[in-house]
């Protein structure tokens, strides 16, 4: 074989030092890219979040201990027509005899002049105009009304003081004589004592209420201090609203109100009761409307006889047909009577108020709150 035909075979150059250099920064940029920034973003995005809970806030707060609860209320006081340092100098001395009679701070009133032009009156004293009140406006706008309206309202032929309540109504008239206000330099006058006397006379009851809640409760921090004031009250007063407590429905934020007609005969085919309802249902549901939402049903019912556990005794002497006092627990025939509402309608419970409808061929039916 020739020389020729004997290829010799060629070397690469040796490699510069710079390009060893370069491909080691890249591999390591490379290797550290990856380390310190691609590591923690994938232990970042791929882990599950798990806050540290307050064991110990939430341990409070189940228990009743992490703050006492108090149940502030205001009241508002109008007197367009009494000066700005009278009318002052009156809710103040107001407020000093109110917190001497209440003996329950949880439960405590708070008296605030507010600015008359929220009244709908067009009778207003350039005195009255040129005083700083507490401006009621915004805190209208924001929901936090009055627990009571007051409305100072002098009266020339009134000789003893007189607190009027507005039915279905916050609003309050208290009459009195001209002469009846206290005087600067007071610190008392019969006229704020007797407020005071009838504010907590007001609202004893809802403060006993407040306070037989809170004193079944042995973990909250004013619990003996209910037990305290329920011990103070007189009998006729918490007794009935222990009584009350065992027969109250379960908060919701909505209740259906059910008023039910059921007849045992084929009449009447209709029922005007909305008449009846926006006069004595409808001011009762419009006070509670802040904390509740009310849906209201009316409904007649024919042919719809009672429960077959009840049996009405005949009574010959007045021809009538009675129901014990007994019985009355039985009367409603829930397997028959349509009381719940329909299945399309909002959760909540139901309120029946059932009216019974005796047939006319049989003889009237009454109750009787006696045994047989």
């Amino acid at each position: 074989m020739s020389a020729a035909h004997v290829r010799t075979r060629k070397t690469p150059p040796p490699e510069k030092a710079e390009a060893i250099r370069l491909r080691s920064w890249v591999i390591a940029s490379f290797w550290t890219v990856i380390l310190l920034l691609g590591l923690p973003v994938w232990w970042k995005t791929t882990s599950i979040y798990r806050a540290e809970l307050p064991l110990q806030d939430i341990a409070s707060w189940a228990s009743g201990t992490a703050c006492s609860p108090v149940f502030p209320l205001q009241i508002w006081i109008y007197a367009p027509l009494v000066p700005c340092a009278e009318a002052r100098h009156f809710v103040q001395t107001t407020q000093h005899a109110l917190d001497d009679l209440n003996e329950f701070p949880t439960h405590h009133l708070r008296l605030r002049l507010v600015d008359s032009h929220v009244l709908e009156s067009e009778n207003k004293s350039s005195a009255s105009q040129d005083c700083t009140y507490q401006v009621a406006d915004e805190v209208l706008k924001q929901g936090r009304g009055p627990a009571l309206s007051l409305h100072l309202r002098p009266d020339g032929n009134g000789q003893t003081p007189r607190l009027e309540i507005e039915r279905f109504s916050t609003n309050v008239k208290l009459s009195y004589a001209t002469n009846q206000l206290p005087s600067i330099s007071s610190s008392s006058s019969p006229l704020t004592a007797y407020l005071a006397t009838e504010l907590h006379s007001l609202f004893l009851e809802e403060q006993a209420s407040i306070a037989h809640i809170l004193a079944s409760q042995d973990s909250l921090p004013n619990a003996s201090q209910s037990q305290r004031l329920l011990k103070s009250l007189p009998r006729s007063l918490v007794d009935p609203i222990a009584h009350r407590s065992s027969h109250t429905l379960k908060y919701a934020s909505t209740y259906h109100l059910t008023f039910s007609l059921f007849s045992a005969g084929s009449n009447p085919s209709s029922w005007d009761v909305s008449e009846a309802l926006k006069e004595h249902i409808q001011p009762w549901l419009t006070g509670l409307s802040s904390i509740y939402n009310f849906n209201v049903n009316t409904q007649v019912q024919l042919y719809a006889s009672f429960s077959p556990s009840v049996q009405p005794k005949y009574d010959s002497i007045s021809n009538t047909t009675t129901l014990v006092h007994d019985d009355l627990s039985a009367f409603i025939n829930a397997a028959e009577w349509p009381l719940s509402p329909s299945l399309g309608s909002p959760a909540g419970p139901t309120i029946n108020f059932v009216l019974y409808r005796q047939n006319q061929l049989d003889n009237p039916s009454m109750g009787r709150n006696q045994h047989p």
